[in-house]
């Protein structure tokens, strides 16, 4: 780590990445509200938002690191993972549940950060 008040750079990345997904969403409930989209489709395009913030938030880590990029981006995608699992359980009202789709979620958030934590190295 380069500095000494990176952790808040890290912070500033984490929401950024969840600024992205916001926007993102927002454009996707847009794109319903005109085309009744198949809930197959929603869930593919959910998906890929998930995807998409957590490899950006990654990316950005990547830059930042100095070693060990692809840690770092791991971390942003655990670190988005486990915001965005609190909001939904704080939302839903319900608990936790570990299906194939939680499970999936989250492999999916770990490993696009650590991409983009590959990818945003030496950048």
């Amino acid at each position: 780590v380069r500095e000494t008040g990176a952790w808040f750079s890290y912070l500033k990345y984490l929401l950024l990445s969840y600024l992205l997904t916001g926007g993102l969403l927002l454009l996707l409930s847009m794109v319903q509200c005109v085309a009744d989209l198949p809930e197959g489709v929603i869930n593919f395009f959910l998906t890929m938002i998930y995807i998409i913030s957590a490899g950006v938030a990654g990316f950005l880590a990547g830059m930042r690191a100095e070693s060990r990029s692809f840690l770092f981006g791991l971390l942003m995608g655990c670190a988005y993972f486990l915001v965005l699992t609190w909001i939904s359980v704080g939302y839903s009202g319900e608990g936790l549940e570990w299906n194939r789709k939680f499970v999936s979620v989250m492999l999916m958030c770990l490993f696009s950060g650590m991409l983009g934590g590959i990818v945003g190295r030496g950048k």
